[in-house]
């Protein structure tokens, strides 16, 4: 994806589809625009490659930079049940047993030794030297720096991108290099944040997934089942990853954790009810999907 200059009425060609797409709002210093058309969202200008290595230096899976509070510690237990869940999707999408799998930006490799566990042939892609540092010896064996090197574990029937592609400088030109390492017929699964819901689309400041120059790209459902019907082919299945039903009060836990409960809990209960009465729809809580395409030979 590139994205050329400003134009004389403000707005810059989608990277995406080539719509129009304005500023929408500052956050952090960085625009991000959005396109009409396709409904994705980016920031404009994209970061220099120097900025962005140093958002992923020491300290980003361990609370002491812009990323995970304790990734390796804390998160493992969930992150070993999303893997489970995870591939047991990818199998009932046809995921072969003894599959060969490829997952792009595999941190410490947690979903790697799952599927490798399950009897899949797992590799990874990871750059970060925090994350490679922490893959066991075994599995690292088994992760690359690049597609480049990647390629020699290739064909894969499964290419992963796990909360990857929001972060990429190039998530079109990754699911391209993705597809000329699938089988056809093979399946690419995707989880990325999601704009469509409430804080996102009436309230953006509080949204805590615009975080630039961390994520770069704002996904719709829309736009990422555009993005993946374009560069792999037919979307296959999709589903909600994290559904959130306190919006605006789960802030609240990070400074006062006794006014912070019943307030994330009173509204929780208010959007359960809010739903129920049909008053908004339910994707509207949702912070991230699932997608899954299966590869086109054409």
């Amino acid at each position: 994806m590139y994205v050329s200059a400003v134009s004389d009425r403000g707005t810059v060609p989608c990277a995406s589809c080539g719509g129009a797409s304005a500023q929408r709002f500052t956050v952090r210093g960085f625009r991000v625009h959005r396109c009409e058309a396709c409904d994705l969202e980016f920031v404009h200008p994209l970061p220099a490659p120097a900025e962005l290595s140093a958002v992923y230096s020491e300290g980003y899976f361990s609370g002491e930079g812009p990323g995970y509070a304790d990734y390796f510690g804390a998160e493992r237990a969930s992150n070993l049940e999303k893997a489970r869940r995870r591939l047991d999707l990818l199998e009932t999408l046809g995921l072969p047993s003894r599959g060969r799998v490829l997952d792009v930006g595999c941190s410490d490799g947690t979903f790697v030794e799952s599927a490798a566990e399950r009897g899949h042939a797992a590799y990874g892609i990871e750059v970060s030297a925090e994350a490679l540092a922490r893959i066991p010896a075994d599995t690292r064996a088994r992760v690359a720096p690049s597609y480049t090197e990647a390629a020699a574990w290739a064909p894969f029937d499964c290419v992963t991108f796990w909360d990857v592609l929001e972060h990429l400088p190039d998530p079109q030109e990754a699911l391209r290099e993705a597809k000329r390492l699938l089988v056809p017929g093979g399946i690419v699964g995707v989880c990325v944040p999601v704009i469509d819901n409430l804080n996102a689309r009436l309230l953006p400041r509080t949204w805590d997934q615009y975080k630039p120059p961390e994520h770069l790209w704002y996904f719709s459902r829309k736009s990422m089942r555009q993005l993946l019907s374009s560069e792999i082919g037919p979307v296959a299945f999709e589903e909600t990853a994290w559904r959130r039903e306190s919006r605006l009060f789960d802030v609240a836990l990070s400074f006062n954790r006794h006014v912070g409960r019943p307030l994330v809990w009173a509204e929780g209960l208010l959007s359960r009810a809010c739903i129920r009465a049909g008053l908004i729809p339910e994707t509207m809580l949702d912070d991230s999907v699932l997608v899954f395409a299966r590869c086109s030979t054409v």
